[in-house]
């Protein structure tokens, strides 16, 4: 990965002035994109990779490497127990956590929607 930087053979015999160049890339044994996922949109496509645990990942790795068969992971971010939670009493919803990529401002949105009961979303309670 690292290479010399010469000077066409001028600097051979002397140490002192060795120089190295650090890689353009580092290729990584777990791959990054399972762990941090990526979204995008291109030329008429889309693409949308989750999160995984990465400890699920380094199991599957290894179940590869010994010719076995590999477990479906599961989307995961770290911190969040959940798929949103959401408390009802008798007149009040309490929203204490969004689903992943539910965004607060949307959500809000949404609500206003509802509540103010258009024809293309009634109110629903």
């Amino acid at each position: 990965l690292i290479r010399h930087k010469g000077s066409g053979g001028k600097d051979a015999a002397s140490a002192r002035h060795i120089s190295l160049v650090e890689p353009k890339w580092y290729l990584p044994i777990l791959p990054m994109i399972l762990v941090n996922g990526s979204e995008g949109i291109g030329t008429g496509w889309r693409s949308y990779i989750p999160n995984y645990n990465p400890q699920e990942i380094v199991d599957n790795l290894k179940r590869l490497i010994n010719n076995e068969e590999t477990v479906k992971m599961h989307p995961w971010y770290r911190g969040f127990q959940n798929y949103g939670k959401i408390g009802v009493n008798d007149d009040l919803i309490r929203t204490t956590e969004l689903p992943i990529r539910v965004w607060t401002q949307n959500y809000k949105e949404q609500l206003e929607k509802c509540i103010s009961g258009t024809d293309k979303m009634p109110w629903i309670l």
